[in-house]
């Protein structure tokens, strides 16, 4: 398992392009497209809407 800083740098290697975090400032996934970020970003919104403790959590995509 890698951290947070490893993730990001291995991102990079591979080229993710977008990430997609929470408002806790928690890292959920990298992508190289917009639209895979967009449906990523969709997706875990929905699974925050219906999970009592982080339901008041937002999803944003960030550009690196």
């Amino acid at each position: 398992m890698m951290n947070k800083e490893q993730a990001l740098n291995y991102g990079k290697k591979i080229g993710v392009k977008y990430l997609i975090k929470n408002s806790n400032g928690g890292l959920l996934g990298g992508t190289t497209t917009k639209e895979a970020a967009l449906e990523m970003q969709k997706e875990w919104q929905q699974n925050y809407k219906n999970d009592p403790w982080n339901k008041e959590l937002k999803v944003y995509i960030e550009t690196i």
